[in-house]
């Protein structure tokens, strides 16, 4: 690869591996198998040997916030798409991967831990972020809403992240909802809703012509 890894690539992917030191502190006291995944109702549905849960669930988050860096660097690529949108992007990974991680081996150590809202807060949060910014990115075939027709019409891509950005904003705070008040019901709603309701309105505008 003749180009670099930027700064904030790099920076980023650090912070993302982090987690491997507390790890590395806490490998001795926890079980042979750690609860990697939860359902709803703070129900443990998923398990893995601790060395994945220390070592390998750090090192994949890693490897995907390397994949995002390199595909969201250069500007001629995103074809100037807002940078607070492409930062959000890339700080994702990381911001992840230093709550998630060590909220599993803690959980594991005995610790209460209300995961659902842990999990469903910080998603609230991230859509109603992402809504807010997702109107004000430009058509590109990295950041976005991208489906056939955004792709295909420019006005359909400004129309649909618009309508977009309004969509992940109500979305998000629902979600919030979801999280403090328990109704995970909402939670799947919500997520269908995000992907469903964009897309079947950049549909009609394709219908329409636009």
């Amino acid at each position: 690869m003749k180009k670099r890894l930027s700064k904030l690539t790099i920076i980023t992917t650090v912070l993302t591996l982090l987690p491997m030191i507390l790890g590395a502190v806490l490998y001795d006291r926890l079980p042979d198998v750690v609860t990697t995944h939860w359902g709803f109702n703070n129900e443990p549905n998923g398990w893995s040997a601790k060395w994945v849960a220390c070592f390998g669930v750090p090192a994949f988050m890693a490897a995907m916030n390397l994949i995002v860096g390199i595909a969201t660097e250069g500007e001629s690529k995103l074809n100037g798409t807002s940078k607070v949108v492409i930062n959000i992007c890339r700080w994702i990974v990381p911001v992840l991967s230093i709550i998630l991680v060590p909220m599993m081996l803690f959980y594991e150590l005995g610790y209460d831990m209300d995961v659902e809202k842990i999990v469903c807060t910080i998603i609230g949060v991230l859509f109603v972020v992402l809504g807010n910014y997702l109107p004000k990115c430009r058509q590109n075939y990295y950041v976005g809403i991208k489906i056939p027709w955004t792709l295909k019409s420019e006005e359909n891509w400004d129309k649909t992240h618009r309508f977009g950005g309004f969509v992940f904003m109500i979305c998000g705070v629902l979600m919030l909802i979801s999280a403090w008040t328990g109704t995970s019901w909402m939670t799947v709603v919500v997520l269908f809703a995000m992907i469903i309701i964009p897309t079947v309105y950049s549909y009609i505008l394709h219908r329409r012509g636009v």
